[in-house]
């Protein structure tokens, strides 16, 4: 029975969407879930707070003693991009807490009582294929872990798959292991793809992935949408300057990263970085969906009933029950999000009246929608203009 129902006005000329200039309402193309990329990049977003928990923690400085192996800094900052990402209740939030950073407790003592307090090389001395395998492992229990934990603390009733996100991300988990194989720790503490730079790599996924469903952020569109454009070129354009400005200390600086980093260095490199590929990421989904959003159907809101309406659709009553959200008020223009066809549920032969199903109703025609979308891709590629600037300031 449908929760809520609409009905839209449509001017008929032909029974074929196609020619009536109407968009077809396509079998939930999106739901209005939130793109877990975009997840992913909120979770990486703050990496200049994740550096300074990194450099308090991770070996490579002379202030961080032999027995901190930098298990418990990674577990805050993996417990920090988990709250930061899905704003849980706050029992919620200390269960998760307590839970993540518990477990790198216990990952440090491990780490001591394999490395007897520090003064052996541990992972860094094991042979090629050992450290490989250790890498991988670590990625993939980060990985599997969390939502697992997230759900015993509620955050999320369930550890549910993302599978975008599962095929990039074991598919990095074999490129880390894979590094590690190949490029062995040089001048004993410096590493090309060290277990720390594996596992930042894993956490902002780690944390994409330990949430519930989330609703997309739909706000109305601001004038500033297009302007966030211009200030992500402009601010691309400068970084580029920038660069090549300085192309021969950044020349300089990768020389010297011939033969590896310290963890710690090849940490703070790898944060920003990793927030800048996923901020691109990020936009480029919301680019795309803003542009697969314009053929969605649309229309104005005529009569609301009690828990169903009628919409004038190819000559034909039409009843539209929306899922989620508020119901819409009389006179509103709306766009469906995630529509599809419906079986009726009237008459012997289930040959009632056509039935829509959709997930939401955004007030707003779907260019209005378009252009919501593009102003959050554009406030992503201005963020990672920010991002790249870090980068630029580590190689220098």
């Amino acid at each position: 029975m449908p929760a809520h129902a609409m009905t839209m006005d449509a001017a008929i000329e032909d029974t074929s969407p196609a020619a009536r200039g109407r968009p077809e309402a396509q079998p939930r193309a999106w739901t209005g879930a939130e793109s877990p990329w975009v997840l992913a990049a909120v979770a990486a977003a703050p990496w200049p707070l994740w550096s300074v928990l990194a450099f308090g923690g991770i070996p490579g400085g002379a202030h961080v003693p032999a027995i901190s192996h930098g298990v418990l800094a990674l577990a805050a900052v993996l417990a920090l991009m988990g709250l930061w990402t899905h704003r849980p209740s706050g029992r919620s939030a200390l269960k998760w807490s307590l839970a993540v950073i518990g477990t790198g407790l216990m990952g440090e003592l491990l780490a001591n009582a394999l490395t007897d307090m520090g003064r052996d090389a541990g992972i860094g001395g094991a042979s090629d294929g050992v450290r490989a395998v250790v890498v991988w492992c670590i990625c993939v229990a980060v990985y599997e872990v969390a939502p697992i934990v997230a759900a015993s603390a509620r955050i999320t009733r369930s550890e549910r798959r993302r599978w975008s996100l599962d095929v990039v991300a074991h598919a990095a988990f074999l490129l880390a292991a894979a590094g590690a194989y190949a490029w062995e720790p040089t001048w004993g503490d410096s590493w090309f793809v060290s277990p720390w730079l594996a596992v930042v790599v894993t956490l902002p996924l780690a944390a994409a992935r330990s949430g519930p469903r989330r609703e997309a952020e739909l706000p109305r569109p601001r004038p500033r949408g297009g302007a966030l454009f211009g200030v992500a070129a402009v601010g691309w354009a400068l970084l580029v300057g920038y660069a090549a400005a300085n192309a021969e200390v950044i020349r300089a600086s990768l020389h010297e990263m011939r033969w590896g980093v310290d963890a710690v260095d090849g940490v703070l490199l790898a944060l920003p970085t990793v927030s800048l590929a996923l901020s691109l990421v990020a936009a480029g989904a919301l680019l795309y969906r803003a542009l697969r959003v314009r053929r969605s159907a649309a229309g104005t809101i005529t009569e609301v009933g009690d828990r169903g309406v009628t919409l004038e659709l190819l000559d034909d009553p039409t009843s539209v029950a929306i899922d989620d959200g508020p119901l819409p008020e009389v006179g509103q223009s709306v766009t469906l999000i995630g529509a599809a066809p419906s079986p009726p549920g009237v008459g012997p032969f289930r040959d009632g009246a056509p039935q829509l199903r959709a997930r939401r109703a955004w007030v707003g025609e779907p260019a209005e929608l378009s252009r919501a979308l593009l102003q959050r891709a554009a406030g992503w590629l201005v963020w990672s203009a920010a991002c790249a600037l870090g980068v630029l300031l580590r190689l220098l």
